[in-house]
């Protein structure tokens, strides 16, 4: 009975957590949409969809999405933060902006000709942060927004975070009746609490595919995708 009273008690408390709470990672970003596009366009070449380098013909695995764009065309920040890069870097693609947005949460922009924020720069949500540029991305022939979200140093696919609408908080919420034998079963929530969260399948940038770079996992981002009931 007081395993049984504890577990409630415990349910009680996650969910005043829940309802008075904003989304962890999204911190003073707008509640329902804890990220948006930065960039209005189709997706051109998705996250882990093999490409071909334009200079030297030898295939990659994509770490993140490709937003086909204009040049001159304004990039927003997907979610409050601070800008922690700008600049170039030696993989290319024109002027670069990475933001922290929480301790291990960070999107980044790639292929901007104009930039519009400095280094440790708060930005919010919807601010815009830059422009795009002429197409000096290996990955697509066509003008485009290079735009990744990173998650302890490993990159994930940005639409699980895009496509998270907390309007609706029963799509992410299941409660199940628990009696004394099932109260063991449960998942432990202590990985996502300390931000031990793995990640889909994935490469490193500039790996190929089946390289020594290559990272692998489920968990929770990738459940996600289906509801946080489906939590492990």
């Amino acid at each position: 009975m007081k395993r049984l009273a504890l577990l409630a008690l415990l349910i009680v408390i996650l969910l005043l957590i829940l309802l008075t709470c904003p989304p962890l990672v999204a911190l003073a970003s707008s509640p329902d949409r804890p990220f948006i596009s930065p960039v209005k366009g189709d997706i051109l070449v998705d996250y882990l969809e093999p490409y071909r380098h334009k200079s030297t013909g030898e295939r990659y695995l994509h770490r993140g999405i490709d937003i086909g764009a204009r040049k001159g065309q304004v990039v927003v920040a997907s979610a409050d933060g601070t800008v922690s890069f700008v600049g170039r870097t030696p993989a290319g693609g024109g002027a670069t902006i990475s933001i922290v947005h929480a301790p291990g949460v960070k999107t980044t922009y790639l292929n901007l000709e104009q930039v519009k924020v400095v280094q440790g720069q708060k930005v919010s949500q919807g601010q815009e942060i830059g422009r795009i540029g002429e197409n000096k991305d290996a990955s697509s022939d066509q003008i485009h927004l290079h735009f990744g979200i990173i998650i302890n140093g490993r990159y994930v696919d940005p639409k699980l975070f895009l496509n998270l609408d907390l309007t609706d908080i029963s799509k992410y919420i299941s409660l199940t009746d628990v009696d004394s034998k099932s109260a063991g079963s449960f998942p432990s929530w202590s990985k996502a609490a300390r931000g031990e969260i793995a990640t889909r399948s994935g490469h490193e940038e500039g790996s190929k595919s089946g390289g020594p770079n290559e990272t692998s996992g489920g968990g929770f981002w990738h459940k996600v995708y289906r509801g946080l009931s489906y939590l492990k």
